[in-house]
């Protein structure tokens, strides 16, 4: 029966079949049911909203992939929606731009680890007795950079922009040096010189070098690392410094945690002076570190507190 029918395309809110199924009744049958179009079409829409709200949450969190399949599914259980179609297409793409540029964050990520695993290799190839030693052969490095450059230079390719093909160009130049590609950075500009992979790249004698950071880091100054990784930030003189300052990024986080961690307990012991020199360290380094700041600031004014009602107390015994 007709009736069944849309009771159960209704019930399960596939309401593209069942106003199909209104739309192929042969009349006699139709007229009894014609007074349900427009609620099934209110219904429908309503639905539709949902669906976009829905969708437009798991956007927010960056779902991209579930809310563009979530769209998909009410395509086929809904009657056409325009809002439906748009969205779909502002999701498709953006979830495309968002992929590519995720992309070439990746291949430049693999690229600043080979440039520092090629680094490491030549330095214990000079201190191996032999291949043995050694995690994997040069040649095996020299070969994966090649295939890497190859990767980014097919990733600059798509570009447009000079400023999104510099930093692939550099790096793909960096592992696997060309004259062409020398050629290309030249004509794309100053700012796109590739870096030299025998010496780092400099335009001030003073100008820390990969040498500098790895000794900063080795003996724990992060201060100073800090400060190196700022310059080479600015300065874009060599993308093998890139994997460094990530490890620097992921050592300050560890210790700034731990300095937060450490005041905590120093503070809750009434050590007060020592909580403060901990949290101090920290904010010097990340300002930015708003648990540190609050902690920090909260712990000065107990501070300053505590010595005015020394001073007010040393200034009545006085009397």
């Amino acid at each position: 029966m007709p009736e069944d029918r849309l009771e159960r395309f209704l019930a399960a809110g596939e309401y593209r079949a069942a106003l199909d199924l209104l739309d192929h009744l042969e009349p006699d049958r139709l007229e009894p049911l014609l007074d349900r179009k427009p609620e099934i079409a209110a219904a429908a829409n309503r639905a539709g909203q949902n669906v976009l709200k829905q969708a437009e949450r798991l956007a927010a969190d960056g779902e991209l992939a579930r809310a563009l399949v979530t769209l998909r599914q009410a395509q086929d259980r809904l009657p056409d929606d325009p809002r439906l179609d748009r969205q779909i297409e502002l999701l498709t793409a953006a979830r495309s731009a968002r992929m590519d540029a995720l992309g070439s964050d990746y291949l430049m990520l693999e690229a600043t680890s080979l440039l520092e695993r090629q680094r490491l290799i030549d330095s214990m190839n000079r201190l191996a007795t032999g291949p043995a030693e050694l995690p994997t052969r040069p040649e095996d490095l020299q070969r994966e950079a090649r295939e890497l450059a190859r990767a980014l230079d097919a990733r600059a390719a798509t570009r447009k922009a000079p400023d999104e093909r510099q930093p692939l160009l550099q790096l793909a130049q960096a592992l696997d040096p060309s004259e062409q590609r020398a050629q290309t950075l030249a004509e794309l500009g100053p700012s796109a010189r590739p870096p030299r992979r025998d010496t780092p790249a400099r335009s001030a004698p003073d100008r820390p070098t990969i040498a500098d950071l790895q000794q900063t880091l080795a003996s724990d100054d992060l201060e100073a690392a800090g400060r190196i990784c700022a310059d080479a930030a600015r300065a874009r003189i060599d993308p093998a410094f890139a994997a460094l300052c990530q490890d620097f990024e992921r050592r300050l986080a560890v210790q700034l945690d731990a300095w937060l961690e450490e005041g905590r307990r120093l503070y809750a012991t009434g050590e007060l002076d020592a909580a403060i020199d901990r949290w101090r360290r920290g904010h010097e380094l990340a300002p930015e570190h708003a648990e540190l700041q609050a902690a920090l600031e909260r712990a000065e004014r107990v501070q300053e507190r505590l010595e005015s009602l020394r001073d007010r107390n040393a200034a009545a015994n006085a009397q």
